[in-house]
């Protein structure tokens, strides 16, 4: 999932090694969850909130928090709101070329990073 058609000032994806990753400013800051792999084929919840102000990132896969990350003191998200493409939301990552290849249902979008409470509240998948 990938924010931003010009700047990629945000985006999530499967590694390699099938570890949940979160990218920012097309790239320039990266961060792997060690303790986050997803299943191919298996329905999965990733629920992932950034607060740029609070200078935090959180993750969530089927309600399971992940660590918390840090972001640098001096760090600038990359997108400005007067740019329109910088507001669509897509599954490709032109960076690269990396295309997302399979099932989504229900992609939320909020203006605000939830609370764990409300992030526990999001329906798992019955597998």
């Amino acid at each position: 999932l990938v924010a931003g058609r010009d700047t990629r000032w945000f985006a999530l994806r499967r590694n390699s090694d099938g570890k949940l990753a979160v990218s920012l400013n097309n790239g320039e800051f990266v961060k792997e969850f060690a303790d986050s792999k997803l299943e191919a084929g298996k329905w999965t919840v990733v629920a992932c909130g950034m607060d740029v102000a609070g200078r935090k990132i959180i993750a969530y896969i089927d309600g399971k928090e992940l660590a918390a990350v840090d972001l640098p003191e001096d760090f600038k998200l990359s997108a400005t709101s007067e740019l329109e493409e910088e507001h669509d939301w897509m599954f490709t990552n032109y960076s690269y070329g990396g295309v997302f290849h399979g099932l989504v249902d229900e992609v939320q979008v909020y203006d605000r990073l939830l609370t764990p409470q409300e992030l526990a509240q999001i329906p798992r998948p019955q597998n």
